[in-house]
C-alpha cells in the first residue's frame, strides 16, 4: 500500500494517494514512517490539519517506541533551510 501510495502521488490523483497510505497506516499503526507517509499525501492533497494530525501520529508511534528524537531530523532539516534562506536573502545571494 505504502509503494502505491508513493506512485499515485507522483501521478498527482493525490486523493487515492491518501486513501492508500491510509491502507497501509490501518495495517501497521505502530510505523512512524507510514503516519509520516500519510502527511506527505495529505499536504499533496492540500488537506494540511489532517497532515499536521498526521505528524503527531508519527511522534506518538515514535514515542510508543521509545525513539521520542525520531522526528529530529525533519525539524533539524527545516531549521537548515530556514537559515539558508534567511543567509541568502541578507546577501542577496539567492536573487
Amino acid at each position: 500500500w505504502a509503494g502505491k501510495a508513493l506512485a499515485l502521488r507522483q501521478l498527482e490523483r493525490f486523493d487515492d494517494a491518501v486513501r492508500s497510505a491510509r491502507e497501509a497506516l490501518n495495517l501497521d499503526p505502530s510505523d512512524p514512517n507510514l503516519w509520516l507517509l500519510c502527511s506527505y499525501c495529505l499536504t499533496f492533497a492540500s488537506r494540511h490539519d489532517e497532515a499536521t494530525d498526521s505528524v503527531r501520529g508519527a511522534y506518538d508511534a515514535y514515542v510508543a517506541a521509545g525513539r521520542p528524537e525520531g522526528l529530529r531530523h525533519i525539524f533539524e532539516d527545516e531549521a537548515v533551510v530556514r537559515k539558508t534562506h534567511i543567509r541568502c536573502r541578507q546577501n542577496a545571494l539567492c536573487r
